[in-house]
């Protein structure tokens, strides 16, 4: 289904010239880190002498300006810069800035799969770009637009490849403490893993403190895998479209002291 308003937005953005569109972002980017320092002000976490962005943030940011944007470069040094802007800034912003970008299809191909990468993976137990872009429905867009080609490196192409030839679905795990995730594809993650070690590893967090938590089980059909990240990734990971996740079977879950699981 064609989001209108994302067209219309990246239409718009498409027509400005690259000083203008360099203008914008600077903006856009120093307004979004204000932003968090100020929130982070009030709930007595910062305590710097003001809101504005540090030299550092300002350095990524002009240095992605000139790559992209001036330059118009989607080579090595201009991905390495994406990422780079992506973890110079921290917590909500790692999600906004690169859900701007990836929304106004703002850069090269390349540029926007490693903020989309970079994006999606930054962040503790949730990645930043899957808390924080515009919705769910246009961040799996921002994943079938990248394709796997600019996701994945020859190992993870050669494992999607194997895993089109053995079969038509592939057994995944994620570890949860949600129960809606059962039953509801629009509450259900999108990082699932192959390995159900990590699957329980999560699910072991979730269950510390007698929390419901639960390791889901899904034969997901192969050719619905937005990304495999096995080699280049953080960890073992797997991202799906949850709207085609079917038959998930869920295994209760309690925590295990690290001594008992290691016996």
């Amino acid at each position: 289904m064609v989001n209108f308003n994302r067209e219309y937005a990246a239409y718009r953005w498409s027509k400005l010239t690259p000083d203008e569109q360099a203008e914008r972002f600077r903006k856009d980017a120093i307004a979004c880190i204000v932003s968090r320092h100020a929130r982070l002000r009030a709930e007595g976490m910062f305590h710097g002498n003001s809101d504005d962005p540090m030299d550092w943030h300002l350095k990524a940011i002009d240095r992605f300006i000139d790559l992209v944007f001036v330059q118009v470069r989607d080579d090595d040094e201009a991905c390495e810069a994406a990422a780079s802007l992506t973890w110079t800034v921290d917590g909500e912003c790692r999600g906004q800035i690169p859900d701007f970008l990836l929304y106004m299809r703002a850069g090269g191909p390349r540029v926007r799969a490693a903020l989309l990468k970079e994006g999606f993976v930054a962040g503790n137990a949730v990645g930043a770009l899957y808390v924080n872009a515009t919705s769910k429905v246009i961040l799996r867009e921002y994943f079938r637009e990248a394709g796997h080609a600019l996701l994945m490196d020859e190992e993870e192409m050669a494992t999607m490849a194997a895993l089109r030839t053995t079969g038509t679905t592939v057994r995944i795990y994620r570890g949860t403490g949600r129960p809606a995730e059962v039953t509801s594809a629009r509450c259900r993650g999108m990082s699932w893993s192959r390995d159900r070690a990590t699957a329980e590893r999560f699910a072991n967090g979730n269950a510390c403190g007698g929390s419901w938590a639960a390791v889901l089980t899904c034969d997901y059909p192969v050719k619905h895998i937005l990304a495999l990240w096995e080699t280049s990734g953080r960890e073992s990971e797997v991202v799906i479209d949850p709207t085609k996740a079917r038959n998930i079977f869920e295994e209760l879950h309690a925590y295990v002291e690290p001594a008992a699981r290691a016996a």
